[in-house]
């Protein structure tokens, strides 16, 4: 079965022994410990699953704690034979520790893989967790696939070497592996999401109805929150001062209970009112201002957050009411927020209704479907959809999964499905249909960016499961259109400082990361200026949004120093605000396309050495952090942040510069309003999170190879054949994956976060009106990784 003694060892328990034989092969032999460490068995398993599923997790997991350094534990974290990770395992015991650990060993698009890789029991990791208690015969039957056994104690009675002291863990399993309600959060964490535990959880409303500033008429319900806080707002009830009593209701809502837990609010006002320059006061805020056409809106009450599942959603709600002109939206939100369907993974759905549509089978007992569209092989099945990317051969002919989607050719013709709609093309070529089977033109229509039309745009009262999915539009293959860059500080001069020199360091290396993101992950046509002054920086954005040649969407990102909450010119001198940045930019052929800025400069006086979420779960006790490099490079630094460092900024430069951001403009500062920033960082975060997505695209999840040290003739590696002129013509024609442009800032805004150990937040700020959509992006994967 190609067990060698180390995993013979790990798979029985055996920890003591397991010590004894690896600190031998280390002191007594020339034999390399980490390469019989990293052997596997027949199934595909190695150390780490065998480690998982032992009756002595925790002690094999010490014994190995010591050689965790060299282990290459993301590369192990593969799916074996009946299509569990490592992950999968430790999950099904609610190892809180280890789970932990594992994950936080991956990059983030890898979590999210494993988290939702279904083994072949269709049973991914969410579904596990979401138990929420061991179940003996779910672990046997839907995690270990044994058909065989109805005991844990009857599965392992065969081996004869079991210890006296695990007996009675093979009698009462559930007594030793309980369910902690930290796993789960763990879990979110590990996934950048907000801990909403479930989706019937207690949500504070505080609704401010009346006028805010008149604490007597102010209508507040202060019952206990678990997840979030929501405010709604309308002004026109707001006596005068409108802006300091709106913003100091905000910074009331930054609350340590609240640390690292959404504050939302919604502040609704008409066109005739004054705009609000409102500030997030800190990290985690949503402020969504809603401005209606009229005065006499209908004031409808606050949201339930609990139809939401995500931000989408409730942003799709409030652009649905007719009265609504616009919504302007200034996040600091560093992870998704994601309610769970709770229906799906609770304990006993595989038995229930929802459960049995989810996995029927056809008449000849062949294939099994899911209600998530993936196809997947039954024993004597000839079709199945991998996450390993491999094609399969079917009667009818090709099979494949791509990243964005699912490409199947058969007789008939030719079907194309992506993450968001199903295209259909038939042998004359003329019919396409999408998930909500609507029908969206021919093959002399135009794709891309959808057209001033109302297809794919709201419905007037719409609201409905279906508008965040119809609310999106896809930038087309190919150069999408034109970017800029501008960088300032970027040459060295005799006379600097070493701090200066320092400084010209980080500003080279986050161009070459721009460029890098703009051009070969995004596909941008990249123009770059250095050195310019703050007359210089406008007019060239001004010249470059005049020209020809853009396309769906045009990018622009600036690399510089700040002084006063504003953009500071390579002169070191000159000023200019982002507004103007923004105007110079919105003109031209820019003025009716997507736009997207990055901006990199200190934006206050608030150096990046405080951690802004003190009291949040990752920086708490109750986090379990692993003892190793993990701790070191992302764990929360213990330096709290005092709100009187915040009141002082505030009082010492209490002029924020308003910004009045255009319809389908999106733009990702750096840090927060009142912070300094961290030179580079942003697109360091930007560049490597697009290279593990595109990595992982290619590597996906595979089974090992086999290597000259192993004794397994029979195993076979399942990754794709990776010829480099292959790899090359499909890169040059085509991306890799179609990502949520909101999504990948978000997530990269939670890498920030991480990577800076909670000292430097991003702040995202965008408009959206009643024909914006989502956009989806395409990422190409570049040529080379010396590129």
């Amino acid at each position: 079965m190609g067990y060698t003694s180390i995993l013979s060892l790990v798979e029985l328990g055996q920890h003591e022994s397991l010590a004894e034989l690896l600190q031998h092969i280390e002191n007594e032999t020339d034999l390399d410990t980490i390469t019989y460490l990293e052997q596997h068995n027949y199934y595909g398993q190695n150390i780490l699953h065998l480690t998982a599923v032992s009756l002595s997790l925790a002690s094999i997991y010490d014994v190995l704690q010591d050689y965790a350094g060299c282990l290459k534990l993301e590369k192990m974290m593969y799916p074996d034979k009946l299509g569990n990770t490592p992950i999968h395992y430790v999950a099904a015991k609610y190892d809180t520790k280890v789970f932990a650990d594992f994950m936080l060993h991956l990059p983030l698009p890898k979590r999210q893989k494993i988290t939702n890789l279904p083994n072949s029991q269709l049973v991914d990791c969410r579904n596990i967790i979401h138990q929420k208690t061991f179940s003996e015969s779910f672990y046997i039957t839907k995690v270990l696939a044994d058909d065989k056994h109805s005991s844990l104690a009857t599965k392992f009675e065969f081996h004869g070497w079991i210890r006296k002291d695990y007996k009675m863990q093979l009698a009462h399993p559930e007594n030793f592996y309980k369910y902690d309600e930290t796993i789960l959060k763990v879990l979110k964490y590990c996934l950048n999401q907000y801990s909403l535990l479930d989706s019937a959880s207690t949500i504070s409303h505080s609704l401010f109805l009346a006028a805010a500033g008149q604490r007597k008429s102010r209508q507040e319900d202060t019952g206990s929150a678990e997840d979030l806080q929501l405010l709604v707002i309308d002004t026109i009830n707001v006596e005068e001062s409108k802006q300091e009593t709106v913003q100091s209701v905000l910074n009331e809502m930054n609350m340590p209970v609240y640390n690292g837990k959404p504050k939302i609010a919604v502040i609704r006002s008409s066109v005739k009112e004054a705009d609000l320059n409102l500030i997030p006061p800190g990290p985690d805020y949503l402020i969504l201002s809603v401005k209606y056409k009229k005065d006499n809106y209908t004031r409808n009450p606050a949201p339930d957050l609990k139809k939401h599942k995500s931000i989408h959603s409730l942003i799709s709600e409030l652009i649905c009411d007719l009265d609504v002109q616009k919504v302007s939206v200034n996040s600091t939100l560093s992870k998704r927020y994601i309610r769970d369907d709770d229906t799906s993974l609770v304990e006993g759905y595989e038995d229930s209704e929802p459960c049995k549509k989810q996995m029927r089978e056809t008449d000849d007992g062949e294939e099994r479907k899911t209600n998530d569209g993936k196809e997947r092989e039954t024993e004597d099945g000839e079709e199945r959809e991998t996450d390993d990317c491999e094609e399969r051969e079917t009667d009818d002919g090709k099979e494949r999964e791509t990243e964005d989607g699912e490409e199947r050719e058969t007789k008939d013709g030719e079907e194309r499905e992506t993450d968001g709609s199903k295209e259909r093309k038939t042998d004359n070529g003329e019919e396409k249909e999408t998930d909500d089977g609507e029908e969206r033109g021919t093959d002399d229509s135009e794709e891309g960016v959808a057209d001033d039309g109302d297809e794919g745009r709201l419905v007037d009262g719409e609201v409905s499961g279906l508008l965040e999915n119809r609310m999106k539009t896809v930038l087309e293959t190919g150069k999408i259109g034109k970017a800029l860059i501008i960088c300032n500080q970027h040459e060295s001069i005799q006379g600097m400082s070493g701090e200066e020199l320092k400084i010209v360091g980080f500003r080279q290396k986050a161009l070459e990361n721009a460029s890098s993101v703009l051009k070969k992950y995004f596909a941008f046509e990249v123009e770059v200026r250095y050195d310019l002054s703050a007359e210089e920086m406008l007019s060239s954005i001004s010249e470059f949004s005049r020209s020809e040649g853009h396309g769906s969407m045009a990018a622009l990102t600036i690399l510089s120093h700040g002084y006063q909450r504003n953009i500071m010119g390579a002169d070191n001198q000159s000023l200019c605000s982002v507004q103007e940045v923004v105007n110079s930019f919105n003109t031209g052929n820019v003025q009716n396309i997507k736009k997207l800025l990055f901006l990199s400069y200190c934006r206050g006086g608030i150096p990046p050495q405080y951690n802004r979420t003190p009291h949040s779960f990752e920086s708490s006790s109750d986090f379990p952090w692993p003892e190793n490099e993990v701790t070191v490079m992302y764990q929360p630094i213990r330096r709290g942040f005092d709100e009187t460092l915040r009141r002082q900024e505030w009082s010492r430069q209490p002029t924020f510069p308003p910004l009045d951001v255009p319809v389908d403009c999106y733009i990702m500062f750096s840090t927060l309003p009142d912070s300094k920033s961290k030179p580079g960082l942003m697109f360091k975060c930007l560049s490597e999170h697009l290279r593990d997505l595109t990595s992982d695209y290619r590597s996906k999840l595979l089974t090992p190879a086999t290597s000259s040290s192993d004794d397994i003739t029979e195993q076979r590696d399942r990754q794709l054949p990776t010829d480099d002129s292959i790899l090359r013509e499909e890169r040059e024609d085509k991306p890799v994956m179609r990502v949520n442009l909101l999504d990948l800032l978000t997530d990269v805004a939670g890498i920030m976060r991480d990577t800076s150990r909670s000292t430097q937040y991003a702040n995202l700020c965008y408009t959206v009106d009643r024909n914006s959509q989502q956009i989806f992006i395409d990422i190409f994967k570049p040529s080379s990784e010396s590129e």
